[in-house]
């Protein structure tokens, strides 16, 4: 048989409960089924019975320990969690008499209904209302049901308000994309340590979604800004490098922002360093600005300049300045390969420049042929396609590499003893039978360089500075091979 209360609630007079419930709003527990009757309702004047969870307990004689009404439903688990028995081996007596659940019946609450029907989620799926009306009853008897904190939707306002606040501050107070996402991600934990707290603690369960939303919010907002910083810093760094060095040194460069930087501001490196001027340009230049010329000569030396600049970036050097007719160039700065390596390129780079002029004079020279053919009245067409020399100044150690000038003119270079011996070397090219120089330094960094000869000019004055061993270098002709012996 059915415990004697059980068959009481259902026959007894007055003894009428209500299974309605309210259902629940979205990212909130499940109400308990009082707040409809006795809260929805009686609020209206509807003069409702009290939830059937609470007419059980009054036909027991017990009393809710809380206040049902404004309370929300603490599920204890998924579908099943209370212990089930079919209403069959209840009404079989042969079963009944000796069933194993009997003995815990007694005194006990049973709710008496069909598992089909509603579905009602939760945090651990969805449960029946047979299941939830059990949940109803073991809240109120336990007394352990759910209350929001702050219940007031003025205070809950304020606390999803709270730890955006917080969290703006404290990232605020710091520059870096790591330390706002690092703030935002403490405050969420701390928020949700909080929540567990409460809710294990106090049956409070703090509403999350509003303040988790907008801190995830606040963390993509940071993330975008430090994306877009990032962007233009990087864009920056590379219109800055860009000028001087080729795009596979730019892109490594800027695969680290950080040392970049390092590099902008300054530090010392083992370089080598190009210095290459054209003979008697300025005599040149004189006699073309009399002829008026100047457009031609522009032009030329525009062409010029542009191969020059081809070559030293194919062979990963890096551009420093133009002066006038000039070109110096740095071999292992900002990013360097190894003192030899950067060595082996420059003096490759140096022999590959005479190479290039050497067919630059020829393309003018055809030109100027045809030009006088076409025109055999013009004047200084000759002249305008008048044959450039170069020297070559190469001098190996250290220098000081970064950022100089003034704050409304920077450019990167580099500066030292080892600048100034290349710019002299490259003026002794006037003097000594060869078009590249170099120091000791360099010629020893390249010693046995295949297809390069060295050669040794001696001590030789050099403007400003002590007596320098100067070294030249040559394009050795490949070996020829040897003839086959013939039978």
């Amino acid at each position: 048989m059915l415990p004697e209360v059980y068959l009481d609630a259902l026959t007894g007079p007055g003894r009428l409960g209500l299974t309605n419930t309210l259902a629940a709003q979205p990212g909130q527990p499940l109400r308990h089924p009082e707040a409809y009757s006795g809260g929805l309702l009686r609020s209206q004047g509807v003069l409702a019975p009290p939830s059937l969870a609470n007419a059980l307990l009054q036909q027991a004689g017990r009393r809710s320990r809380q206040g049902d009404a404004r309370m929300d439903l603490n599920v204890y688990g998924p579908e099943g969690t209370f212990t089930r028995l079919p209403a069959w081996e209840v009404l079989d007596p042969e079963r009944w008499r000796g069933h194993a659940l009997k003995p815990a019946l007694k005194d006990a609450l049973v709710v008496v209904g069909p598992l089909e029907g509603g579905r009602h989620a939760t945090a651990f799926g969805p449960i029946s209302g047979l299941e939830l009306l059990a949940t109803a009853t073991a809240n109120s008897l336990q007394g352990d049901g759910l209350l929001a904190w702050p219940e007031a939707p003025l205070g809950q306002a304020l606390l999803a308000m709270a730890p955006l606040a917080l969290a703006a501050a404290l990232a605020l107070s710091r520059k870096g994309f790591q330390w706002r996402l690092a703030v935002v991600v403490a405050v969420l934990a701390l928020q949700l340590a909080a929540a567990v707290a409460a809710l294990n603690g106090a049956n409070r369960w703090i509403p999350l979604l509003a303040p988790a939303t907008g801190l995830v919010l606040l963390g993509v907002v940071y993330g975008g800004n430090a994306y877009l910083l990032e962007g233009r810093e990087r864009r920056r760094l590379r219109r800055t490098f860009e000028r001087y060095v080729a795009p596979s040194v730019v892109a490594e460069i800027l695969s680290d922002p950080d040392s970049a930087q390092g590099i902008l501001r300054g530090r010392v490196l083992e370089v080598t360093v190009l210095f290459s001027d054209l003979k008697g340009f300025t005599q040149l230049t004189r006699r073309r600005t009399a002829a008026g010329q100047s457009e031609a000569h522009v032009n030329q030396l525009n062409t010029y300049l542009g191969a020059m600049v081809e070559v030293i970036t194919a062979h990963g050097g890096t551009i420093d300045k133009f002066m006038g007719d000039a070109v110096m160039a740095v071999f292992g700065s900002p990013v360097s390969r190894g003192a030899r390596q950067e060595a082996e390129a420059a003096v490759r780079c140096a022999l590959a420049m005479e190479v290039r002029l050497g067919e630059l004079n020829a393309a003018w020279r055809q030109e100027a042929e045809a030009n006088a053919n076409a025109n055999a009245h013009a004047e200084g067409a000759d002249e305008v396609f008048q044959p450039l020399a170069n020297g070559v100044g190469l001098a190996s150690g250290p220098v000081v590499a970064g950022q100089i000038g003034s704050p409304q003119r920077l450019e990167f270079t580099v500066i030292g003893d080892t600048v100034n011996l290349a710019s002299r070397l490259e003026g002794l090219t006037r003097r000594v039978a060869t078009l590249v120089c170099m120091d000791t330094n360099t010629a020893r960094l390249v010693e046995g360089l295949e297809g390069v000869e060295i050669r040794s000019f001696g001590e030789q004055g050099v403007r400003g500075m002590e007596n320098q061993s100067v070294y030249g270098a040559f394009a050795r002709p490949p070996a020829e091979p040897a003839e086959a012996a013939t039978a």
